[in-house]
């Protein structure tokens, strides 16, 4: 068992938390063109010779996330506090905290997050290569993708991760939590990005 870092943004460490988020979708880098058994890297052009993406064990051996059974700790945006007792420092995090708190401008990069600060760790339940769109609506909803019906807000339909709605309740939601996920994947990863389809690393995992 190994133990590798990964990071999350603050909502989708909020939805950890909550336990709605199982899943996680992570580009393939690089990139792999897939023609009858053959499988081409598009960067290395290194060959690699199965005859379906879901039994494809020489591409899930390199996972850079791990293998099932091991552990991922969550790095998140964070900011160590003055304040430490026999065990160490003390740390506060971004999810935990609204969007007018008074460490505003003051809070690190997950990137820089060292291991003694992580607070979340995840066991690898289950990984497999697929085409982003080919989501199912119900991996959608384990992606955490937020339903308003939830709260009651006269609403039942999923959220818009592509409108900024600045704290307003009614942001034109979608109906689907396919289509919420492809807002929320294009508002990581960039506009025109879900158009792609690239080939994405699906992780499960459970909360330790």
């Amino acid at each position: 068992m190994k133990e590798r870092p990964i990071l999350f943004s603050s909502p989708m460490v909020r939805v950890i938390l909550e336990g709605r988020k199982t899943q996680t979708r992570r580009i393939i880098k690089p990139q792999y063109e897939v023609s009858g058994s053959i499988w081409t890297s598009i960067k290395t052009k290194t060959w690699m010779h199965q005859s379906k993406i879901e039994n494809c064990e020489s591409l899930l051996k390199v996972c850079p996330y791990g293998q099932i059974g091991d552990i991922l700790w969550v790095r998140e945006t964070w900011l160590k506090t003055m304040f430490r007792d026999e065990e160490g420092w003390f740390f506060i995090y971004r999810a935990d905290c609204n969007d007018y708190d008074d460490y505003k401008g003051e809070w690190k990069s997950p990137r820089f997050m060292p291991k003694a600060a992580s607070r979340i760790k995840l066991e690898i339940t289950d990984i497999r290569v697929e085409k982003v769109q080919d989501i199912s609506e119900e991996d959608a909803k384990a992606e955490g993708v937020y339903f308003y019906g939830w709260d009651d807000y006269h609403q039942t339909d999923y959220k818009n991760y592509s409108y900024n709605d600045k704290g307003m309740c009614d942001d034109w939601g979608v109906q689907t939590a396919k289509e919420s996920y492809e807002t929320l994947w294009e508002s990581i990863n960039g506009k025109g990005s879900w158009g792609k389809n690239p080939f994405v690393w699906v992780i499960k995992f459970k909360r330790l």
